[in-house]
């Protein structure tokens, strides 16, 4: 780590800039009981974290992100405490735009990054928005289901899901990062199927860094959509269709919820 970061760094004086070692962050996941790992550049020691913010991210050391959606919750949980404030102020479609503009844009941020956060994480998020939806619609005896066919919205696992079908189209039409654009590989086989937009799926050794991965469950949920969906070369066109489509997504016990 300390190399590349030196490799790194050299590159900035290269070409005519300078990285600040004082805003440097390492993590390195690792057991609680091996002694802290520092590394030196420059002078500057840099103490491996256990956890780090990054973007609006906050990233641990087990790639948990338990403390991300604790954050994201609790500013979540906040809006819809002063929602709760205003709401006999506002009518139905008053109080659904507060809440899709002050608590549901929490969510909306950099899903694919902590969608793989755990059944718990994810339980406690899809309560926060049947909170707030039953606080706009005044009701407390609908099921969930039907405050979101109600409000016209999906649970935060389909729209996460959604969110990494489109990241996936991306890869595969070079639209995003040129690092991803080799993580999906198309499937090949002698038969001629109908559905010939299936992506090969890896095979994982380990739940944690394998399994519960955007490129395992990337392939997975794209394979999962309708043919005619996945043969739109266009964004715009495929976003519009995926945002229509009512087709069911996995729900698998390991890191989303029905």
């Amino acid at each position: 780590m300390q190399d590349e970061t030196k490799i790194c760094t050299q590159w900035f004086l290269d070409n005519g800039m300078k990285a600040n070692a004082d805003k440097f962050h390492a993590i390195l996941s690792h057991k609680s009981d091996i002694e802290p790992i520092s590394l030196s550049l420059d002078g500057h020691i840099i103490l491996c974290e256990k956890n780090v913010n990054l973007l609006g991210m906050n990233l641990d050391d087990m790639l948990s992100f338990d403390l991300h959606v604790k954050g994201l919750c609790k500013k979540a949980g906040k809006q819809i405490n002063v929602l709760k404030r205003i709401a006999n102020k506002l009518d139905i479609s008053g109080k659904l735009a507060v809440y899709k503009s002050f608590v549901l844009c929490q969510f909306n941020y950099c899903p694919i990054v902590w969608n793989f956060c755990g059944k718990k994480n994810i339980r406690c998020m899809e309560k926060l928005q049947e909170r707030a939806l039953r606080m706009v619609y005044n009701d407390q005896i609908s099921t969930y289901e039907e405050l979101l066919t109600r409000s016209n919205l999906k649970s935060l696992h389909v729209r996460n899901m959604k969110a990494i079908a489109l990241q996936v189209f991306k890869c595969i039409n070079s639209l995003g990062p040129k690092y991803l654009h080799d993580m999906f590989i198309p499937k090949c086989t002698k038969y001629n199927f109908r559905d010939g937009s299936i992506l090969h799926q890896n095979r994982f050794y380990t739940v944690k860094y394998g399994f519960l991965s955007f490129k395992y469950h990337g392939a997975k949920i794209w394979n999962s959509l309708p043919p005619d969906l996945k043969t739109n070369t266009e964004f715009s066109d495929f976003k519009r269709l995926l945002n229509n489509w009512e087709g069911p997504f996995c729900n698998c016990n390991h890191c989303f919820i029905g």
